[in-house]
């Protein structure tokens, strides 16, 4: 199982099958009442109304419980959802006239199946969330350390976890805490114990965390703790060693999993750049009628291999933002133009950016393409930097859906953290997960 599925992950799933199995139960209700109970019905109408209702379920974020949302919010989210997705279908349907192709769709059924289905599952996340509030499994971690090897990873997992999800942490000494007298064999109410540094073990702390980790009790290390909990790699935590011993970079060096990625970026930026087409002609329209200036710009950027491209992007900023220099953006920059801070909201200034992921610039998922003039900087500030040019730079990534936007070097070194932890776990389904958070980022507003 990737480790970035974590217990949520469960409750998504079977949530899944609870909303794939009622809205199925649904549709043969209103059809058998309306219709006949016992005339067949057709299965592909249904599985096509399952998936885009599940899809606007994820896209309203109702999947997941981790950000703690009252009950009640979960079910409104829930009942938008499958409003939303309802009207879409039935006005596209009866757009279309296919109303009468098949049963399923006669007299109103889908509508009716849509508001019993809305009802159902917003009454099943309110329960859920309240359930999941109440009983999920809540780690208390025991580390073993001093408080500044620890306060950092403390804070981080605080912020990463659900509030109240880390009853406990301990700090203090290894060999006071592992070969005291009378030292219980494994903390009480531990989850398991997280090494700070493995340097300073003595041989009888070694032998007593054996003991611990054979009781049943977890003994990690903490470059592995925060890639299984929090995600990320700690790049100042790290060793040369352990990327010498570490598992991972399949993506580095397995050509078959590189070959099957350019294929589907192909694939992906062909079509969205047919399907786009329209939507980039009005938004270089409207930037061309909002400013001076053009409405491309191009942008030099490095690539895999730290290789120099030329990054197409829609202009959000002021004709010559960048007279006096290259800058980092800032919160109320006032270089951006007014419909420059919509198309940067809602993405849409990185349509053209499919053009540089046709030619092999870019990839879809992947680090984030910086500045050259930046990455010199960055890499003589943060170690291991250069790291994020071993695969190719993308429009969205792990980074970009787990951190801010970054505006200075601190962020930069946060978000090498997420992207050095894609580049080792690289999977074709954590892809998939990190396209379908962007776009469910993308329609929430919330940014990236």
């Amino acid at each position: 199982m990737p480790k970035w599925l974590n217990l949520g992950f469960y409750f998504a799933v079977a949530l899944f099958f609870i909303d794939a199995a009622a809205l199925y139960g649904a549709v043969h209700v209103v059809h058998a009442w309306r219709i006949d109970w016992l005339d067949e019905i057709d299965l592909l109408p249904i599985l096509v109304v399952i998936l885009v209702t599940v899809l606007a379920l994820y896209v309203m974020n109702v999947y997941q419980f981790h950000r703690r949302r009252s009950a009640t919010n979960m079910a409104m989210r829930t009942f938008f959802a499958v409003a939303v997705a309802g009207l879409l279908m039935s006005s596209v349907l009866y757009a279309t006239k296919s109303t009468d192709v098949t049963t399923v769709f006669w007299r109103g059924n889908l509508p009716l199946a849509m508001v019993l289905f809305a009802v159902f599952a917003s009454l099943v996340r309110y329960i859920a969330t309240i359930v999941y509030d109440r009983t999920v499994w809540r780690p208390s971690w025991l580390v073993v350390g001093d408080e500044a090897d620890t306060g950092q990873m403390e804070q981080e997992y605080r912020r990463a976890m659900s509030p109240g999800s880390m009853r406990r942490i301990s700090l203090g000494a290894f060999d006071e805490m592992l070969v005291a007298p009378g030292n219980a064999p494994a903390p009480l109410n531990a989850t398991g114990i997280i090494l700070a540094s493995h340097e300073q073990l003595s041989d009888e702390a070694v032998q007593r965390l054996m003991q611990i980790r054979l009781k049943g009790t977890p003994v990690v290390g903490m470059a592995d703790f925060y890639e299984q909990y929090l995600l990320k790699v700690p790049v100042e935590r790290l060793r040369d060693s352990w990327f010498v011993f570490s598992g991972g970079f399949s993506l580095v060096h397995h050509d078959i999993a590189y070959k099957i990625k350019r294929v589907v970026d192909v694939l992906l930026s062909a079509i969205g750049l047919v399907l786009f087409l329209p939507v980039m002609l009005l938004v270089a329209l409207a930037i061309r009628l909002s400013s001076r200036g053009g409405a491309l710009y191009t942008q030099e950027r490095s690539g895999q291999g730290g290789r120099v491209f030329r990054l197409r992007k829609f202009r959000t900023m002021v004709e010559n933002a960048e007279a006096d220099g290259a800058q980092w953006s800032r919160p109320g920059d006032p270089r951006i133009t007014r419909i420059g801070r919509f198309l940067r909201a809602s993405r849409l200034d990185e349509l053209p950016q499919l053009w540089n992921v046709l030619l092999g610039d870019m990839s879809f998922i992947g680090p984030r393409p910086e500045r050259p003039d930046f990455v010199n900087d960055l890499e003589q500030q943060i170690p291991y930097y250069d790291l994020r040019h071993l695969v190719k730079p993308g429009i969205t990534g792990w980074a970009q859906v787990m951190y801010p936007y970054g505006r200075s070097v601190e962020d930069a070194l946060r978000k090498l953290e997420y992207d050095l932890y894609y580049i080792k776990n690289y999977s074709l389904t954590l892809d998939v997960y990190i396209l379908l958070r962007t776009v469910r980022t993308v329609f929430s507003r919330s940014g990236i």
